[in-house]
C-alpha cells in the first residue's frame, strides 16, 4: 500500500551521532542504517569507506556500495534531480531519505563543503524539514527554501535505504525515476 503524504510528518529519528572529523556521509549513513536496527556507528561504515583520515570524501556510490556489501538484509539506492515531492512520498511510506547538500562551516565565511542530512520529516504549514545533522544535531529544523538552495549543489541527489524486501515498492515509489537512466535524463 502505498500512503499520500500528508500535511506534516515526522518519522522516529535514529540515535544521533557527532561526526568525527570529515566523516558526515560515514556519520549519516550509520543514522539511516540505524533507523533499520543495525547496530553499528560511524567508524564502521568509515573503516571500509576512508581508511586514511586525510579522506575528505565519501561519495553517495561509497555509500550505496557499503549497504549493499555490508548491511546484510539492506539495500540501498540513490537518484538525482530529487524534489520536496519525492522526499515527503519516501516519508509518508516509513523511508527516511539522505540528502547531499552544501554547508557553510561558519556564519559569514567561505568555508563551504559538501555535506549529508538524513531527513525524518517534514511539515508543510511551517515549511519546513526535519534533519539529521551529523555537524548541528538531530532533529533540525531547515526550511524547505534554505535547504533546496543547499541541495541544488548536487543536483538534488537522495538517497534511500530499506529492507531489501522491499525493492519493488521502492521502484514503485520512484515511478518515472525507477530506472537510473531515464532517471538522469529527467534531472
Amino acid at each position: 500500500n502505498i500512503i499520500e503524504p500528508p500535511l506534516a510528518l515526522t518519522l522516529p529519528a535514529p540515535k544521533w551521532e557527532k561526526q568525527g572529523w570529515n566523516n558526515c556521509g560515514p556519520t549519516t549513513l550509520a543514522m539511516g542504517l540505524r533507523y533499520w536496527g543495525w547496530p553499528g556507528n560511524q567508524e564502521d561504515v568509515a573503516t571500509v569507506l576512508k581508511p586514511s583520515r586525510v579522506d575528505k570524501n565519501v561519495r553517495w556510490d561509497e555509500l550505496v556500495y557499503y549497504v549493499k556489501t555490508q548491511a546484510g538484509w539492506l539495500d540501498a539506492t540513490f537518484r538525482v534531480g530529487g524534489t520536496p515531492a519525492v522526499v515527503k512520498k519516501f516519508i509518508a511510506n516509513g523511508y527516511p531519505v539522505i540528502v547531499e547538500k552544501g554547508l557553510v562551516i561558519e556564519e559569514n565565511s567561505t568555508g563551504w563543503t559538501g555535506h549529508y542530512n538524513l531527513i525524518t520529516g517534514y511539515d508543510d504549514t511551517a515549511q519546513t524539514w526535519v534533519a539529521q545533522d551529523s555537524w548541528k544535531g538531530g532533529n533540525q529544523v531547515v526550511s524547505y527554501a534554505d535547504m533546496n538552495a543547499d541541495w541544488q549543489s548536487f543536483n538534488y541527489l537522495y538517497i534511500l535505504v530499506y529492507p531489501a524486501e522491499d525493492k519493488e515498492k521502492i521502484l514503485h515509489l520512484l515511478g518515472e525515476d525507477a530506472e537510473e537512466p531515464a532517471n538522469r535524463e529527467h534531472a
